[in-house]
């Protein structure tokens, strides 16, 4: 039982980390974005 939340707390931890991945991720794409387009986040960018 112990072995179980040992496991279950190193996936949570590595979903967590991949959350956080993603959403850094994410997060420098759309301030670069806006860095270089300013307010026109249009398609054809």
């Amino acid at each position: 039982m112990i072995s179980n939340r040992y496991y279950g707390l190193i996936r949570l931890h590595y979903l967590l980390k991949m959350l956080g991945a993603l959403f850094l991720f994410w997060g420098i794409v759309w301030t670069l974005h806006l860095a270089f387009y300013g307010s026109e986040l249009q398609p054809r960018n």
